[in-house]
């Protein structure tokens, strides 16, 4: 039989260690809640239009920076339309809970020009609150409220700190919201606060807040106009496009003008928003017309035009009550109201196309306009369209009147010309006996014509003779041949006494007819000739002008001595006035051809004068007479020739190397006019060197001075840099001769060169140096050399010395002085950071030279740095030195804070002679270098501050974006009187790293 032992008894203990762990947290949590239960405040409700982003239990109110309550549940309102948000507050905050509190929701906002709220990225969106003053005594006499209408936008006035309000008006939907910019000449100079809709009044009320800077600009006739769009046209000016700025393609804004008048007393309470720009130059007056039918005009659209200047706008367009007409209103731009009275007219402005002209083409596109003609009386503003298009008559023109067999191809509206300019018209004609009479007038600045010689006859199309004296081929202007004319002339240089009243001129079928009516009572002239060689010289051969003979040649005689021979002419007593004393003559023996704006000429000398030989002359800017008698050249090239070099007011020779030699003959041009010609091209023995004489006319002698430079133009010129893409392009006679062109330089050297483009032109006056880089770089030639924004130069080319790259660069005379000891150059590609995106351009141009001018002796070599040098170089304020352990996140630019407030920037960074820390060099501006004294304390903020506790939990806290991307510093300085001025050059320790 198994025994079984008794049992062991074992003494209970009265208390387990296994229960210290769960008491301990229990009353851990007691106090936690017995704390946040002595720790709470109140709750309140906050009414909001939505609920968007707002977290229960995390959503935090904050008042300045300060945590002062938290979202602990909402719910939706009755109505639905509505949250309520119900906020439990700190205890040490229930005083804010007070009535004229406001609440609104901060949430990210993104413009082209600003970002506000972007913390909340990071941090969460909160709700802000501001109370309703600062004053103690006032915020103690305020009543305590528990519920509260939050705010959809942050409150006006809070930008109003630094601004006025300005209230507008706008009939029409402006397409405005709260945060657009309010721009003053491009400048942003404000913000719309508010944009509401006023029942009642039927009108859009816009608040908006403008710098207080600003204010002196305002008065009763300051104008504001929408600019959230862009306006592109075509109209008789060609394309227009307009955009107040690029920010408001995407966010819109207003922009406002300044006013001439001086600031009144009294700004306007509201100001009416217009619709463009356009708009605010329009008078309030509205003038209607009265029109058939609408012609396609629009309204907000068609122009008002007076003599090719835009002078008001179609505003409305409407069918009248009976159906018969359209009523068009208009207003007139405020400074032309007064052209519109009571015998002005309008009419509508169509495509003209003719021979003599092409007008208001751009309406076949654009549509057509209202033109108007300006009239006296009273002022009026109701008129019916008028249906022909007046031919204006100028103040001071000449009456004139024509007498004519036959109308021809002539009525109202052909044009009366003199030297191919237009100085009259044909106003109206009538039937008088057997004949006919044109009124007509004579411009007022051509007034002057309408005098006792003045000649007319019809305008000829094409002239064709053949005869024993040959062909002759001759058309007139295109306008001439399909519309008809009236040519005018003078065969005399004595122009006769103004016209009488009462006088009338005859028109004569041709110039031919004109002219022997003119010609008739003159007499015979006889020239003398000579030359040295009279072959082809016989007596009877003809002197021909322009295809016409007008006398012929008599005896010869020989001066024995001199060799000259000695030729006597008669000119028939019609043409005895074209003998003038710069006329020059030639043998004649061949056919000539002339192709200019008069058309087409073609002159043939006739069979007898091929047999006999003969003589033409024509005209030079010069006397070319000897002696009273006339040079006689053996072919027509020759006697241009001398007679260009008569007319030659200077002669100079250019040298030139290694270009191709410029042709005889080429333009040469002075800032885009033509001042003259290439003439002979040889080569300089002594020199070395080929040449060629430069003709300049005697009109632009002046222009040329010890410092000219000429330069070869026979290419387009193409540049791309820094600066952006520029195109030169030069007349087509340019690139299929080329031509020179010339300049006043700065200094007098290479002023006897001939330089292969204006870049080698220039080169004299820049001053060269030599640029080591240190590494590999994408520095392209003609790459900008700036210095503060400012192109001071360029790259000539880059070379390798001993392995290294080397930029040899030019800098302007007016620049050299920067090129001293203690100067610094480094190169600058694209950089992207959180200031923004720099140098963009040379993503397409390549990099761009950076300098800084020193302030020692003059120098021609350098060395780039490594990387840019600082901003604040040399720039007024306290440039001082902290050490740290360690660089950690910091890098130049990084800011420099004193209480949040940024006062300087981090400017260079490097390790320490012996390597044991690092050195830091920051600036301090002027205003703010008196903070930083001796007891200084300067900290190191990454933006970013986590901690973890038992009881506290996790806390996240973080500076501003930039700096937790960008690093920074921050100072402290305690006021104390023992502490001193700090000064340049003093070291400080960097803590917080």
């Amino acid at each position: 039989m198994k025994i079984i032992p008794d049992a062991l008894k074992i003494k209970k203990r009265k208390f387990s260690p296994v229960w210290i762990t769960p008491i301990l947290a229990l009353i851990i949590t007691l106090w936690i809640v017995y704390s946040g239960f002595i720790d709470s405040g109140k709750e309140i409700t906050i009414q909001f239009d939505s609920g968007s982003n707002i977290i229960e239990g995390k959503t935090l109110l904050k008042y300045r920076g300060l945590t002062i309550g938290k979202v602990v549940r909402f719910d939706i309102t009755d109505s639905l339309d509505k949250i309520d948000v119900i906020i439990r507050l700190k205890k040490e905050a229930e005083r804010v809970a007070t009535e004229g509190v406001k609440f609104w929701i901060v949430k990210p906002r993104l413009g082209l020009n600003q970002i506000t709220g972007l913390e909340t990225i990071i941090s969460g969106t909160y709700i802000e609150m501001r109370p309703p003053s600062y004053d103690k005594k006032e915020l103690m006499n305020l009543k305590e409220q528990d519920r509260f209408i939050g705010l959809s936008e942050p409150p006006v006035d809070m930008f109003l700190n630094n601004a006025f309000p300005v209230n507008l008006i706008s009939e029409k939907d402006p397409s405005l919201y709260s945060g657009m910019r309010v721009y003053h000449n491009g400048i942003d100079a404000g913000q719309v606060m508010s944009v509401k809709y006023d029942e009642k009044a039927k009108l859009y009320r816009i608040v908006t807040g403008i710098l207080k800077k600003y204010k002196k600009h305002f008065n009763s006739k300051t104008k504001f106009w929408n600019v959230s769009k862009f306006d592109l046209k075509y109209d008789s000016a060609g394309f227009h496009f307009q955009l107040d700025s690029l920010n408001s393609i995407f966010q819109g804004g207003i922009a406002f003008n300044s006013s001439k008048n001086k600031q009144e007393n009294k700004v306007k309470e509201e100001f009416i928003l217009h619709a463009n720009y356009m708009e605010t130059l329009l008078s309030p007056r509205k003038i209607l017309i009265h029109m058939p039918e609408s012609y396609g005009v629009r309204p907000s659209r068609t122009p008002v035009m007076f003599k090719g200047l835009q002078v008001g706008l179609v505003t409305d367009l409407k069918l009248s009550t009976d159906k018969t007409e359209i009523l068009t209103t208009l207003r007139m731009n405020t400074k032309y109201e007064y052209l519109v009275k009571e015998r002005s007219r309008f009419f509508i402005g169509r495509p003209v196309v003719s021979a003599s002209e092409v007008k208001n083409l751009s309406s076949l596109v654009t549509g057509v306009f209202i033109s108007l003609e300006a009239g006296e009386g009273k002022m009026v503003s109701e008129f019916y369209l008028s249906e022909d298009s007046p031919i204006q008559t100028p103040k001071g023109s000449a009456n004139i009147t024509i007498n004519a067999k036959e109308k021809g191809s002539l009525g109202r509206g052909s044009g009366i010309y003199y030297k191919g300019v237009k100085v009259g018209v044909i106003k109206n004609h009538k039937l008088q006996g057997d004949g006919l009479k044109f009124f007509a007038i004579i411009y007022p600045k051509y007034r002057n014509l309408a005098s006792s010689e003045l000649f007319l006859w019809e305008s000829e199309s094409v002239d064709i003779k053949f005869d024993e004296k040959g062909l002759n081929v001759k058309t007139a202007k295109i306008s001439s041949i399909l519309e008809g004319g009236v040519t005018a002339g003078f065969f005399s240089k004595n122009k006769g006494t103004l016209l009488k009243k009462n006088k009338e001129l005859k028109l004569y079928s041709n110039k031919g007819s004109a002219k022997q009516a003119f010609i008739a009572t003159r007499g015979i002239k006889k020239i003398t000739m000579i030359t040295d060689d009279a072959s082809g010289i016989y007596n009877g051969a003809p002197v021909m002008y322009r295809g016409i003979k007008i006398g012929e040649l008599g005896t010869h005689s020989l001066n024995k001595k001199s060799g000259i021979i000695r030729i006597i002419a008669t000119i028939e007593k019609e043409y005895r006035y074209l003998i003038k004393d710069n006329a020059y003559f030639w043998k004649l023996g061949t056919a000539s051809v002339n192709i200019g704006t008069d058309g087409l000429s073609i002159m043939t000398p006739g069979i007898k004068e091929l047999i006999k030989g003969g003589v033409a002359f024509d005209y030079s800017k010069t006397n070319l007479t000897d002696n009273g008698s006339y040079i006689l050249y053996s072919d027509k090239k020759s006697a241009k020739k001398a007679e260009k070099i008569a007319s030659v007011g200077k002669i100079i020779k250019l040298y030139f190397s290694e270009i191709k030699p410029p042709d005889e003959g080429i333009p040469i041009f002075y800032k885009g006019m033509r001042s003259g010609e290439t003439s002979k091209v040889g080569y300089d023995q002594k020199k070395k060197m080929s040449y060629i004489n430069v003709l300049i006319d005697s009109d632009y002698t002046k222009t040329i001075t010890n410092s000219t430079r000429f330069w070869m133009n026979s290419e387009v010129h193409v540049q791309t840099n820094g600066a952006g893409f520029s195109a030169k392009i030069e007349p087509v006679i340019n690139y299929i001769k080329g031509s020179l062109n010339y300049e006043n330089f700065l200094s007098s050297k290479g002023s006897d060169r001939l330089y292969k483009n204006r870049l080698s032109a220039e080169k004299p006056d820049y001053k060269r140096a030599t640029v080591k880089l240190k590494h590999g770089h994408s520095l392209k030639k003609l790459a900008p050399v700036m210095s503060r924004d400012q192109k001071i130069g360029y790259v000539e080319n880059i070379e390798y010395r001993n392995g290294k790259p080397q930029a040899n660069i030019l800098i302007k005379s007016k620049f050299s002085g920067y090129l001293t000891k203690g100067a610094v150059f480094w190169s600058e590609n694209l950089i992207v950071s959180f200031d923004g995106v720099k140098n963009t351009d040379s993503i397409l141009f390549g990099s761009k030279i950076m300098m800084l001018p020193g302030n020692g002796p003059l120098l021609t070599e350098f060395t780039a740095l490594s990387e840019p040098a600082s901003v604040y170089r040399n720039a007024p304020g306290l440039h001082i030195v902290l050490t740290a352990p360690t660089r950690s996140s910091l890098e130049v630019g990084s800011p420099v804070y004193y209480r949040q407030i940024p006062t300087g920037a981090v400017e260079w960074i490097k390790l320490s002679d012996i390597g044991d820390e690092v050195e830091i060099g920051i600036y301090v501006q002027e205003k703010f270098s008196h903070l930083v004294r001796s007891n200084s304390v300067f900290v190191s903020v990454s933006g970013i501050d986590a901690s973890y506790g038992l009881v506290s939990g996790f806390k996240l806290k973080t500076d501003s974006l930039k700096a937790i991307l960008k690093g920074g510093i921050s100072f402290t300085t305690e006021k104390k009187n023992t502490a001193s001025d700090s000064k340049n050059g003093d070291v400080f320790k960097l803590t917080g790293l």
